[in-house]
């Protein structure tokens, strides 16, 4: 190939306007694509390694959680007794036995509650009713699930309650409201679970716990009992017998 002056001119460089190659030599493009292959295959490598660096910390918590016997519970929302009570502690009973070995539950037989007000008011007309008409010295439960989903202290972890004087390792705790109709609404079932499931974690509560109701009336009660006993039963204490125990109200 020549110029227009006849000279001739090499196939592979062909000079531009501003003194730049056109045509890129072979080895050159071949260099440049190995690099590029090279930086794709590093990212690629990366992602990877991220992917399972992430897989590993997924599993080892999992297997922590196993090996500890207990899954992180759901956020527990608690109200303290000094928060809806506007009356002082009276108590003058046995101290409660730690950890508990068994879970007393129960209804109020009171009206639905759906926020912390209304859960308020119901408690203290319960604490009165509980203390004025039948003599107690405070409310009888230990701790009670309210509609809105929150666990309000009643005699809290000191006291025994008020049912089955000869037992000091019952935790009594009342859902509040009335369900010999109805079930309890999602969030205090979910509020128990998380209630049981913390006490177990600050060692309150024994892991293989057992529940009795005191009102088998209501076989939503029992249904609520069955559904968290068969979770230990199963998960952790793996009992051959699955069955959850009844307390009738004679027995309570």
């Amino acid at each position: 190939m020549v110029d227009r002056a006849g000279r001739p001119v090499d196939k592979g460089w062909l000079g531009n306007d501003r003194g730049q190659h056109e045509g890129t030599p072979l080895l050159t493009y071949i260099s440049r694509q190995t690099n590029q292959r090279g930086r794709c295959c590093e990212k690629i490598f990366l992602v990877i390694l991220a992917f399972v660096l992430v897989l590993g910390v997924t599993i080892g918590t999992y297997l922590l959680c196993v090996e500890g016997e207990l899954k992180p519970p759901e956020k527990l929302s608690f109200v303290p007794r000094t928060e809806w009570s506007t009356r002082p502690s009276r108590l003058n009973v046995t101290n409660l036995f730690l950890p508990s070995q068994r879970v007393l539950l129960l209804q109020t037989n009171t009206k639905m509650c759906w926020n912390e007000i209304e859960c308020s008011n119901e408690l203290r007309d319960l604490q009165k009713e509980n203390t004025e008409e039948m003599g107690e010295p405070d409310i009888l439960y230990n701790f009670i699930v309210g509609g809105d989903g929150r666990v309000y202290e009643g005699r809290g972890w000191q006291y025994r309650s008020g049912f089955r004087d000869d037992d000091q390792d019952i935790l009594a705790v009342a859902l509040l409201g009335d369900f010999t109709y109805s079930p309890p609404n999602e969030l205090q079932h979910k509020q128990l679970q998380a209630f049981l499931d913390d006490a177990v974690m600050r060692n309150n509560l024994v892991s293989c716990y057992r529940i009795l109701v005191h009102d088998t009336r209501s076989r939503y009660l029992l249904d609520v009992a069955y559904d968290i006993e068969k979770k230990w039963s199963e998960k952790i204490c793996v009992k051959k017998n699955k069955k959850t125990s009844h307390l009738t109200n004679r027995d309570a």
